[in-house]
């Protein structure tokens, strides 16, 4: 059921959105498996779907998972980055797919990092992954803004953390465009990259979710699965 209630009815009938607020992974806010479920079952009944973004990322396999649902789906798709798209994140809203940023939104690109026990062979293994994983991410930026993979490699994979500003995405061309966000949430400076997103998102559920229940639900009635549900 959680998969079915976060796609979100638009004003128009062939507009909804899905949110991707929270942590990527298995166990985590967002996993993969709802997400593709969501794209594939509004992608059967949407012309337009819009792809909301306020993480501080997750697993890179949860997120490649996403990220090809995402170029596969035949609807419309507009990706919006609200707050906060690090990590995981930052790669999902490189798919091809129209990309907008709120003003005071912020992104966030670093080199992969994870953890292993075993012995020297199988270390050896996982930094050969690793590395693997970093040269598919490389691509996907380089392919999202026109710059060389030996470039996105030397700027954005040398173990920093890597903050850009809407304006600078867009200059450098990860994003498309910059919108104005008008619940102007504000942040104070002792805040974590976490703590942000729990805020944007818990006032996003104030101001968006609630006043879509009604149509949302109103839509969910005509879905065939909910055909015999009083």
């Amino acid at each position: 059921m959680k998969s079915i209630f976060n796609v979100i009815a638009g004003p128009d009938k062939d507009t909804c959105c899905i949110l991707m607020y929270g942590e990527i992974g298995t166990y985590s806010d967002v996993s993969a498996q709802d997400v593709v479920t969501q794209i594939m079952e509004a992608d059967n009944s949407y012309k337009n779907i819009d792809i909301r973004i306020n993480s501080i990322g997750g697993e890179v396999a949860a997120g490649i998972a996403i990220f090809n649902a995402i170029r596969m789906a035949k609807a419309n798709i507009t990706i919006y980055i609200d707050c906060i798209a690090a990590s995981t994140a930052s790669f999902i809203a490189g798919c091809g797919r129209k990309v907008k940023m709120g003003r005071y939104a912020r992104m966030m690109l670093h080199r992969p990092t994870g953890g292993v026990y075993g012995n020297a062979d199988e270390l050896k293994s996982y930094i050969e992954q690793l590395q693997q994983i970093e040269d598919i991410l490389c691509d996907i930026y380089a392919n999202r803004t026109g710059m060389p993979v030996n470039e996105i490699k030397e700027k954005y994979m040398d173990g920093a953390d890597h903050w850009l500003t809407a304006q600078e995405a867009l200059d450098l061309g990860f994003v498309d465009e910059i919108f104005d966000d008008q619940r102007k949430v504000t942040f104070e400076d002792c805040l974590t990259d976490i703590q942000r997103c729990e805020k944007y998102t818990a006032c996003y559920i104030t101001d968006v979710l609630h006043k879509n229940e009604i149509p949302m639900l109103e839509r969910l009635k005509k879905l065939p699965m909910f055909s015999n549900c009083a």
